[in-house]
Order: structure tokens, then sequence, then C-alpha cells
């Protein structure tokens, strides 16, 4: 089912280019015959131009004819949009981050995604609020290049949207930060790409109105998906010695985010995916599992603790999702895609990762799985500690396994030749969890299998409509 998404995906993204391209070679073909006489400039200039055409060909991402007006949307629409200042109510400084202030057009995009991960380390955002913030920011900047090329009829439109979508977006999530600032940043770079453009002044307008509608819907989201239940009833006493309670060092009875699994997921049949049941305690393959945990920490080499210590990730970090985007980041960069396809790329991975992330709460409070230091106290070493804390939830399956697991399938979809490299980290991302001794190996197995199923549903609804589908709505307003 992978290989059959990441190809159909691949091939449909390599033919839009390749018929592009075949089109341009031919009026390229047909100036070299007009001017065969003429003069050798002209010959000379259309061979180079041939040349970069049979380049892009072969580079989809050299030269991308994708329309974002053809894509569908991931935030639903509202009948009306939220009450926003349009007005720079506070010009942003120099005391600002200078990043943001990028001229290049996919750099600006980026770094507000930058931006967003010093957001979370700053106010110690758990791996699950780090997601969801991220899905919520990356959905409006790429619904704002939608509705903006849908409704100016330009694949290129979009840009002013999608700094004024994210800087409303990002103010409301984030309201003890200086909200003028941020949304006057936003105008700011919309204006200067607007110039950039050549945007008249009505189609400036339209297009902060875009960002404005998304940012609503976006806001609208954030109300009703769930996170705002934070905490439930402290779970019961119960004797049953495979089922989860507080862990030492730390011994906090009340364990993270047990709501989290109830959040609203971005794709419906992302609910129906859940990992098998967990080895039953006392059996074999429990105990197996465990004494494993046990003999590995036992022969742990500097080079593992290494890894363990890379991704022990938690609240005051980028988390796990945040080490994601910054791999995304990279590739985009190296590609030098252009803004639209970055949003489309950094949307379906923060999408894929925020549903994954759900999956796996919801996995571990059904099962509720003891953590492994619990058992290897009470049966193997009553003073065994791992190399890392044991943080307070439940075990099975492991959160940085199922995120990691759609990360590498939402990332392969834009980038099948980085598919070993990705690949490779998502299974690192995994073992680390083992390595530092707070997870069983089924636990990150799992969780690798059950991120990567919903990254494949995730990266089939990012291009699930039909051009033909998405043409009728083209015409659409927001």
């Amino acid at each position: 089912m992978l290989v059959l998404i990441n190809v159909n995906i691949n091939r449909k993204m390599r033919a839009q280019n390749f018929i592009q391209s075949l089109a341009s070679l031919r009026n390229a073909l047909a100036t070299i015959e007009f001017s065969r006489v003429g003069s050798v400039p002209v010959l000379l200039r259309s061979l180079f131009f041939i040349a970069g055409l049979l380049f892009a060909a072969r580079n989809p991402a050299a030269a991308s004819t994708e329309n974002p007006a053809t894509w569908p949307r991931w935030l639903e629409p509202g009948a009306q949009s939220f009450a926003f200042s349009s007005a720079l109510a506070k010009a942003p400084g120099a005391s600002g981050p200078a990043v943001i202030a990028d001229p290049d057009a996919t750099q600006s995009l980026l770094a507000w995604t930058e931006h967003s991960l010093r957001l979370i380390q700053k106010y110690q955002q758990n791996p699950q609020r780090a997601v969801r913030t991220l899905a919520l920011v990356h959905a409006a900047v790429h619904d704002a290049f939608v509705l903006a090329a849908r409704d100016s009829g330009s694949r290129l439109a979009g840009l002013a949207a999608a700094h004024r979508a994210v800087s409303l977006t990002l103010a409301y999530l984030y309201p003890y930060e200086s909200v003028s600032w941020i949304e006057g940043k936003g105008l700011a770079l919309a204006r200067t790409s607007g110039d950039a453009q050549r945007l008249g002044p009505a189609r400036l307008e339209r297009e902060l109105q875009i960002g404005a509608q998304v940012a609503s819907d976006a806001i609208r989201r954030a109300l009703i998906d769930g996170s705002d239940r934070r905490t439930a009833a402290p779970p019961p006493l119960n004797s049953d010695p495979g089922r989860w309670r507080a862990a030492p060092p730390l011994n906090i009875h009340i364990p993270q985010e047990p709501l989290a699994g109830e959040w609203r997921l971005w794709v419906r049949a992302s609910n129906e995916l859940q990992p098998p049941p967990p080895p039953e305690y006392g059996s074999p393959q429990f105990w197996a599992e465990a004494e494993e945990v046990y003999r590995v920490w036992r022969s742990l080499t500097p080079k593992q603790k290494a890894i363990a210590d890379d991704w022990n990730l938690q609240a005051g970090s980028v988390t796990p999702p945040g080490v994601w985007n910054q791999r995304a980041i990279e590739l985009i960069r190296s590609e030098k895609l252009a803004p639209a396809t970055t949003a489309r790329i950094l949307a379906t991975l923060n999408i894929a990762m925020n549903d994954a992330a759900v999956a796996c709460w919801r996995a571990k409070y059904r099962w509720w799985k003891v953590r492994p230091v619990s058992v290897i106290r009470e049966r193997f070493d009553p003073k065994f500690l791992p190399h890392l804390v044991t943080p307070p939830h439940p075990s099975y399956v492991s959160g940085h396994a199922a995120v990691s697991g759609a990360a590498e399938i939402a990332l392969t979809a834009f980038f099948p030749e980085r598919r070993a490299d990705l690949h490779a980290l998502a299974e690192e991302a995994a073992m680390s969890r083992l390595w530092g001794g707070i997870h069983y190996r089924s636990d990150n197995e799992e969780g690798l299998r059950l991120g990567r199923r919903i990254g494949e549903r995730v990266a089939k609804q990012a291009f699930s409509a039909t051009p033909a589908q998405n043409q009728r709505d083209a015409g659409n307003k927001p």
C-alpha cells in the first residue's frame, strides 16, 4: 500500500511537470526552426533553454507546475470570519527575530515554522500540544495558497494570504506573546510580497481577506478539537501488575495528557487504525522484552547513549515533531522548492504527525501498559534506573515511534529519493527509546507501524481529489 501511494503520487507530479516541459520544448523547437537561418545567439539561447527544460523534466522539484487551486483543503470553511485588524498597529522593529524578514519567498515561510518551534520551546509545550500547534499553523498556510489560487485563477497567488493567515493563527495560539508584533509582522510581509509580485491594492486586499478567512477556520477548529480538556480523574487503584503506575524516579501519579487520544483527527479514516493488543503481562514474550530492556541497558555503548539523549525531546525542546520539521526544512531548502509546494509538504507532514500522536495516545490509555522500569525493579534488579527518565504515561505504543513513522511516510511522498535516509531516521527515533530503557521493543515496532499506516492515509488524502473535482471548485470564493 505504501509503495503504491508513493509511486502514484510521484508519478502524478512528474507527469504534470513532464507534460508542461514537452509543451515548452515544442515551442522552443519551433523557435529554432524559425530562426535556423538567423543569428547564432538565438540558436544558442534556444539550446540552453532546452537543456533547462530537460533538467526540469528530470527534476520535478526544480520546475513544479502544480496548481494549488486543485488541491483539497485541510480546514473546514466557516460561514463568517473573525474580526481582525488590518492596520499595522505596531510595526515590527529590530527587536523581533530578523529571520522572519528574509526576502526570499520560501525562506520567509520557513521562518514562520522556525519561529513556531521557538515558541514551542519557550512555552515548554509537550509533544502532543506542539504537534497540534504545527498542524494548525501549516494547515492555515496551505489553505491560504489553495483559496488564493482558486480566487485569482493564478497558481502563483497566495504568498500574501499565507503570511496573513499564519500570523493571525500564531497570534491566537500564543496570546501571551506580543499579538500586535506577530500580526504586524504578517501584514508587513504580506505587503512586501505583494509589492514584489506587483499586486494591485485591490488584489492585495483580497489576499489579506483570504488570509483572515483561513485563520478564522484554523481558530474555529482549535476551539472545538477537544484540546481544552487537559485533565481527567486520577486513574483508579488497580492491583493488576501489568497496569501502568507511577514510575521512578519522578513517581508522578497523574498521567500526562490522558485525554489527548480523544482530540479531533484531521483525517477521519485514521480513526479506525489501532495497534494490536500488547504482549500480555506474564507471557513469555512480555518477559523476554522486559529482559531485553535490562540486558541492553547493561551493555549500552556511548553511541547508543548519545542517540538516546539526542532524541529525548520532552517539554522545553522542539520535541520530536519539531525535529522532523527541521529535517523537512533542510530538504526543502536543498531542493529550492516554491512557497506553495513548501506549504503543501509541511501541512501534510504535521497533519500526519498530529493524527499519529492522537492515535498513539488513544492506544496508551486503552491498554495502560506498565513501564519497563517498574517490572525490571520488581523481577530483575531493585536498583535499576534506565538511562533516560521515564515519562509519566503508559508504555504502549511509543509516541516517538508513532510520530516518526508518520513523518517518514509523509516526507517520502514528496522526497522519494530520500526514502532510505528517512526510514533510517524513523528507525533510530524508535530504537532510541529502547536504548533509553523506557520502552519495550513491541512499543517501538507497533508505534512505527501505526504511524506509517496513518502517514499513508494522510498522504492519500493530500493527493486524493482528482484535478477535475477540484477544478470544478476552482472558481468558488472562500
